[in-house]
């Protein structure tokens, strides 16, 4: 009896640890998500410069397809016409006319050396409602591309894509090493491409099918 119920104790713990964590309201505490769907985003035109811009779109575009797949899920993302747009941004005074927008720095990375990408959430504090979601990524110190063949000296643009989406969507990090969310990535790592079984029930539990439907959080 004791040993049984030791094992107990220690499944219980590792189900408290290795499970999904939603991004909260810094002040409020409320969890973040988008109330309007199909959440519309914009790639910049040139995607990453050193490789062919549709290979990097289409790497891109599979990495958003890959948290619409759970069938449990009512999320969806709309891609939006290409911009030209460099940084990511917020103009508070028209909430609408603010874009989600992908693109890489070459030069002047103004975050984190280490920092392979950085998400950039705005959203109301009060409710928790998401308003926009920038996603920047780091091609001043890493070296993108789409992985083929294992092993690789590059990052991989879905590799990474499908993490930073999970930010953009209200997931915090995973420390499950299985987990999407999972804060750290080796160079040419690709299992990030698919969503583990906590990754599925997260994004269920943020926009469960049935259901049909100012501060900013810095997420790398």
């Amino acid at each position: 009896m004791k040993n049984g119920k030791i094992i107990i104790f220690i499944i219980i713990t590792a189900q408290l640890l290795y499970s999904y964590e939603r991004e909260k309201a810094e002040i409020s505490g409320k969890p973040l998500k988008w109330e309007k769907l199909p959440i519309k985003y914009h790639i910049n035109k040139f995607c990453y410069k050193p490789i062919d811009a549709e290979k990097c779109k289409e790497a891109i575009v599979r990495s958003f397809n890959t948290w619409e797949s759970p069938k449990c899920t009512s999320l969806r993302f709309e891609r939006s016409e290409d911009t030209e747009e460099a940084k990511g941004s917020f103009n508070s005074l028209d909430i609408k006319a603010n874009k989600n927008i992908i693109v890489w720095y070459y030069k002047d990375w103004p975050y984190e050396p280490n920092g392979v990408a950085l998400t950039t959430i705005t959203y109301d504090d009060k409710t928790g409602e998401i308003y926009d979601a920038d996603i920047e990524l780091n091609g001043v110190y890493y070296r993108f591309d789409v992985v083929e063949t294992l092993p690789s000296t590059y990052t991989d643009i879905q590799n990474t894509m499908t993490h930073e989406i999970g930010h953009m969507i209200g997931l915090d990090h995973n420390y499950d090493p299985h987990s999407v969310m999972y804060p750290t990535a080796k160079a040419g790592e690709i299992k990030k491409r698919i969503l583990s079984q906590d990754d599925i029930e997260g994004v269920c539990d943020i926009y469960r099918e049935e259901n049909g439907c100012s501060c900013s959080i810095l997420s790398y």
